[in-house]
């Protein structure tokens, strides 16, 4: 099977799209306006069961469909689940890893992704309900107050679109991490004309037609690039805006802090948040210039934020209470293998060798190298004849 989705916000043209495609590679379309759509109905009253129930029907429409016929769905992989688990007030953890497992679901297919999306986020989408019909408005936007997000974001409903949107897109980005297949972003911000539209289309073709195996680039590791250092301090400069006395630093941390070493091309930055500070009110601020609070994620004292729109570098950003375990780990490392040549060659042959083995299952990759991590994290300093930065 031949399987193309086609992803974005209400208003990106996603639906017109996955039509498009769908006349042009002679392949079926499944789009969210269809009545007929098995992949849009849902019956679920709760996230558990919501979720179990999107894993089953995708599976068994995947197993009932011929296996030489092309398919082109639009909504149904991202814009949708994300939308009734968020309003059903699904934790983003939850929601990241029902997508993660939707996207293993997938994987027989080497389904190729399509991603319309806008910047900025909130003013597109608002602009998208200026333009639709009041019975569009009533029928899907305004009943998000009567929901359990709108409960837990009580206020005026315009304020709370806006917050489903930041998180809704910031939820995107974050699953994007994590999916292993072919993936096409496409910006379609302001309002583009039919040249805009024949040019993205173009690049939507070539990518419909071109060989799809399993995306290896969700695994990437690169030599060390000179600009990751400058690039820090462009987002440092941004995330100072915003931030108050409570915050007692920012780092530069993971490997491309460090020169010289081979890294995936994503910046890791601790915000550190000074003792005594309220980490909720750094997170609070951080929420307002645009980034989505997705929790601990299995390390105390460390909160994870994603950013909503399309960063201009890709970055990881951590907030961390000051002596908190995780931020003590991301300083060591970093200190010890800009310390160590013989660490950072052996640490940099082990990430090209693990990128290589688990170039489609970015989970397999980081628990694979967390051994020698935490042998060079428990190891005594080295030695004064050691090879040293």
């Amino acid at each position: 099977m031949r399987l193309f989705l086609i992803e974005g916000f209400a208003g990106t043209g996603k639906t017109t799209t996955a039509q498009w495609l769908a006349d042009a590679l002679g392949a079926v379309a499944l789009t969210e306006r269809s009545s007929a759509n098995p992949l849009l109905r849902y019956d679920a009253t709760t996230p558990d069961a919501f979720v179990e129930s999107l894993l089953a029907r995708w599976d068994r429409w995947l197993t009932d469909s011929p296996e030489d016929a092309a398919f082109v769905v639009d909504g149904a992989a991202l814009q949708h689940p994300i939308n009734w688990l968020l309003l059903q007030g699904a934790r983003p953890p939850v929601i990241l890893d029902a997508l993660a497992e939707l996207a293993r679901v997938l994987t027989p297919t080497s389904p190729a992704f399509v991603y319309l999306f806008q910047n900025p986020a909130i003013e597109c989408f608002q602009a998208t309900c200026r333009s639709r019909s009041s019975e569009w408005f009533d029928r899907s936007v305004r009943p998000l107050a009567d929901t359990p997000f709108g409960a837990a974001h009580p206020g005026p409903l315009d304020r709370q679109i806006a917050t489903f949107v930041v998180r809704q897109r910031a939820l995107h980005e974050a699953a994007f991490a994590r999916w292993p297949h072919p993936l096409l972003r496409v910006d379609v911000s302001g309002a583009p004309g039919a040249a805009d539209w024949d040019r993205a289309r173009e690049r939507i073709a070539r990518f419909a037609r071109r060989p799809r195996p399993s995306r290896a680039a969700r695994v990437e590791v690169v030599d060390y690039d000179p600009r990751w250092p400058e690039q820090f301090e462009q987002l440092r400069a941004r995330l100072a805006r915003v931030l108050d006395a409570e915050v007692e630093q920012v780092e530069h941390v993971g490997s491309t802090s460090v020169p010289g070493l081979a890294a995936k091309p994503i910046l890791d930055i601790d915000v550190v948040v000074a003792r005594g500070g309220r980490m909720a009110d750094t997170i609070d601020r951080l929420e307002g210039l645009g980034y989505l609070h997705i929790g601990p994620v299995g390390v105390a004292g460390r909160e994870v934020m994603v950013p909503a729109d399309d960063p201009e570098f890709a970055h990881h950003l951590y907030v961390c209470a000051h002596g908190s375990r995780g931020l003590s780990d991301h300083l060591r490392l970093r200190d010890r293998l800009r310390d160590d040549d013989e660490a950072l060659a052996r640490y940099a042959d082990l990430k090209r060798e693990l990128a290589q083995r688990y170039r489609t299952d970015r989970d397999a990759y980081t628990e694979a190298k967390s051994d020698f991590i935490n042998a060079l994290l428990s190891a005594p300093e080295a030695p004064l004849d050691s090879p040293r930065r």
